[in-house]
C-alpha cells in the first residue's frame, strides 16, 4: 500500500512538473511591454523602466530570443544584463533603440558592467547608452553596451557617453567577445548568419574607459578561438569612432580593441579595421616593467595569431600613445605565429597623427614589434606571409624610447621564417 502511494504521488509531481513547464513556457508576454509591427515583423516595445527591468529578468527562451524596439527614454540604475551568463539564457534577438528618434537609456548604477550578454545571433542597433554616473566598477569583462558577447554579434550605429571601470576586458562597447561553442554555431547557421563573427559598425564610443589587462574605447578583447570555421572576416569594424580616453595598469590597451586573439584549428580570414575607423583619445598603460611587453597601440593594443588570416589595420590614431615596451602609433604588438598553407596578407596602413612614448624597446609611429616565429617555416613555395606596413605619419609629432625605435616599425623579429616571410615597408 505505501508503496502504491509513494507510486502515486510521484506520478503527480512529474504532472504537476510538466504543467508548469509548459505554462512558463507559453507565459504571456509581461503587460509592460505592447507589440508593433516592423517591417513585416513583431517587436516587443519598451514603453518604460518595468518593461526594460522585465527583459532583463526573464530567462524565458521565447523573449530572448525575440526582437525589442525602444519607445521611450530610460533610466536605468540596476546592475542585472539582459541575458544571462550561465547556460542559454543569452539574449540573442534583436534590441532596436530608435536613438534616431530621440530615445536612451541612461546608466546611474557606479557598478554598472553592461546592458547585455549578448548570445549566437544577437543584434543591437540603433542604441545610445549614457553612463551618468562615476564607475566604480572592478570586476572583469565590462562593457558600455555589451559586457559579453559569444559567438556571432552584430552592433550598428550605437553611441556610448561616460566613464567605465573594470578589472580585466573592459571596453566603450564590449568588454568581452569569444568565438561560438559548436551548438552556437549550429544555431546562428539557422538563423542564416556566419558561425562566429563580431561585426561592429557605424558606432560611436566617448567613453573613459580604465581597467588593469586587455582594455579598449570600443572592445576589450576579441577572442576567436575554437575548431568552427567562418567564412569571410571574423573580427569586422568599420566606420567606428572612439573619443574617450584609454588607460590601463597592465598589459593590452588600445584606442578601439586591446587585445585581439586570433587562433582557430580552422583557416578562417582574418580581422579588418577599415580607413573610417578613428581613435581620438589618449592610450596609456603605467605598467613598467622592463621584461614585460605592455603593448599599447593607438588602435590595437596587441593582435596575436595562430591561424593563416588576413588582417587588415587601416584606420586613423589622433591620441597619444604612451608605455614601456611594444608602443605603436596604430598597433602595440603583432605576434604571428601561424603555418601558411596558403599566400596571406598583413596590412597596418592608416595614419597616426599622436605621440608614441616608450620608456623601453619596441616603440614606432606604426608598430612597436613585429614578431614572426618559426611556426612559418613550414610554408611551402608561394604561400608566403606578406607583411605591408604603410601608416602616414605625422611629421611634427615625436615618437621616443629606450632603444629599437623607429618612424614605422620598432623591431621586426623574423625567427626561422625560412624565406616565407617578404616584409614591405613604406610611408
Amino acid at each position: 500500500m505505501q508503496k502504491k502511494v509513494f507510486g502515486l504521488l510521484f506520478v503527480l509531481c512529474t504532472i504537476v512538473c510538466m504543467l508548469a513547464f509548459a505554462f512558463s513556457a507559453d507565459a504571456a508576454a509581461p503587460s509592460a511591454w505592447g507589440t508593433e509591427p516592423i517591417d513585416g515583423e513583431t517587436y516587443y516595445t519598451i514603453t518604460s523602466y518595468q518593461g526594460l527591468k522585465d527583459l532583463a529578468d526573464t530567462t524565458n527562451l521565447e523573449y530572448l530570443n525575440a526582437k525589442f524596439i525602444l519607445k521611450a527614454n530610460i533610466t536605468w540604475d540596476v546592475t542585472s544584463t539582459i541575458g544571462r551568463g550561465n547556460g542559454t539564457q543569452h539574449f540573442r534577438g534583436v534590441f532596436d533603440g530608435n536613438k534616431d528618434e530621440g530615445y536612451k537609456i541612461t546608466v546611474t548604477n557606479a557598478s554598472y558592467k553592461g546592458l547585455f550578454i549578448a548570445g549566437a545571433g544577437a543584434t543591437v542597433k540603433n542604441l545610445e547608452v549614457e553612463i551618468a554616473t562615476d564607475s566604480t566598477n572592478t570586476g572583469n569583462d565590462a562593457g558600455g553596451i555589451v559586457s559579453i558577447g559569444l559567438g556571432t554579434l552584430t552592433v550598428d550605429n550605437c553611441s556610448v557617453s561616460g566613464t567605465l571601470k573594470g578589472g580585466e576586458n573592459v571596453g566603450g562597447i564590449i568588454g568581452r567577445w569569444r568565438s561560438a561553442a559548436s551548438a552556437e554555431v549550429a544555431e546562428t547557421v539557422e538563423k542564416g548568419m556566419a558561425g562566429s563573427k563580431l561585426t561592429i559598425s557605424n558606432s560611436v564610443s566617448s567613453v573613459a574607459v580604465s581597467g588593469t589587462n586587455r582594455v579598449g574605447g570600443v572592445v576589450g578583447y576579441a577572442n576567436y578561438n575554437n575548431a568552427f570555421a567562418t567564412e569571410g572576416n571574423v573580427v569586422v569594424i568599420s566606420n567606428v569612432q572612439s573619443n574617450g580616453n584609454v588607460s590601463a595598469t597592465g598589459r593590452y590597451v588600445g584606442g578601439i580593441v586591446g587585445d585581439a586573439n586570433i587562433s582557430s584549428s580552422k583557416a578562417v580570414a582574418g580581422f579588418s579595421i577599415d580607413a573610417d575607423t578613428v581613435n581620438s583619445g589618449s592610450v596609456s598603460t603605467s605598467l613598467t616593467t622592463s621584461d614585460t611587453r605592455c603593448s599599447a597601440g593607438g588602435l590595437v593594443g596587441r593582435i596575436y595569431v595562430t591561424t593563416t588570416v588576413e588582417i587588415s589595420v587601416d584606420g586613423t590614431n589622433n591620441g597619444d600613445v604612451s608605455g614601456s615596451r611594444c608602443v605603436g602609433g596604430i598597433v602595440g604588438e603583432l605576434d604571428f605565429k601561424a603555418n601558411s598553407s596558403s599566400a596571406k596578407t598583413i596590412s597596418i596602413g592608416g595614419a597616426n597623427t599622436g605621440n608614441v612614448t616608450g620608456t623601453d624597446l619596441y616603440v614606432a609611429g606604426s608598430a612597436g614589434l613585429l614578431h614572426v616565429t618559426s611556426a612559418v617555416a613550414t610554408a611551402t613555395g608561394n604561400n608566403k606571409i606578406t607583411f605591408n606596413v604603410s601608416t602616414v605619419t605625422s611629421g611634427d609629432k615625436t615618437i621616443s624610447g629606450k632603444t629599437h625605435t623607429g618612424g614605422l616599425i620598432g623591431y621586426a623579429l623574423l625567427q626561422h621564417a625560412n624565406g616565407n616571410v617578404e616584409l614591405n615597408v613604406t610611408g
